[in-house]
């Protein structure tokens, strides 16, 4: 297995640092208003397990805000950048409360595959409190807050799960790194770019399309 490397190229770490800043001047805002925030460490000891049974005691008790929510199921990973607190029941819920999802972004408008990215986190959140939320939240760089509707998204994204999961069921599938446009954030882009130059991969051809490299 790859060591992760330790540092991203290009505009990744200019990209990391304003996502962060973003991030924390909304949680910021967040605390002005007097509402309690409790923060999830993701390093603390016990690992994943720790930190999603720590969420998930977060939301029983009801607290305002969830930052850096974790969720580690049956395999699989996920971390929400909030989880807000909406005092109502749900039918079929387990408290006098739920939560939704809130994820913050630096771009403007919304990405479709922030959507998935919510409707991932609202499944998890759905398992914890015993039923579906209704929305879910983008908090977007130029300060808007964008809400989406889980049912409209939840069907498109089963979907994708499910073909995903069958993908790697595959027993001759094999995974290539093929260029995409979040390469130029990802900290693997140099071990990809090295695979690109052994291979003679079309997308080192000037001007080559995406469509075009791959065949």
């Amino acid at each position: 297995m790859r060591e992760r490397p330790e540092k991203a190229s290009g505009q990744a770490p200019l990209l990391a640092k304003l996502g962060e800043e973003h991030e924390q001047n909304y949680l910021q805002q967040l605390l002005a208003k007097g509402y309690h925030v409790t923060v999830v460490d993701r390093r603390a000891a016990g690992g994943f397990g720790r930190a999603a049974a720590d969420t998930e005691a977060a939301m029983a008790r009801g607290d305002d805000f969830i930052y850096q929510a974790t969720f580690f199921h049956d395999g699989w990973l996920g971390h929400a950048d909030f989880l807000r607190k909406i005092p109502q029941p749900l039918d079929g819920g387990t408290w006098d409360w739920h939560y939704e999802v809130e994820d913050t972004k630096l771009a403007r408008h919304t990405e479709p595959y922030f959507l998935l990215q919510l409707a991932y986190y609202s499944e998890h959140v759905a398992r914890i409190q015993g039923a579906p939320a209704a929305n879910m939240h983008v908090v977007l760089g130029n300060g808007d807050r964008a809400t989406f509707r889980v049912e409209d998204v939840s069907a498109y994204y089963r979907s994708v799960r499910t073909r995903f999961i069958a993908r790697l069921a595959e027993a001759d599938w094999q995974p290539y790194p093929q260029p995409v446009d979040h390469c130029g954030l990802c900290v693997w882009r140099e071990t990809c770019e090295q695979r690109w130059v052994q291979d003679d991969h079309l997308s080192l051809v000037a001007n080559i399309t995406r469509l075009q490299s791959h065949g």
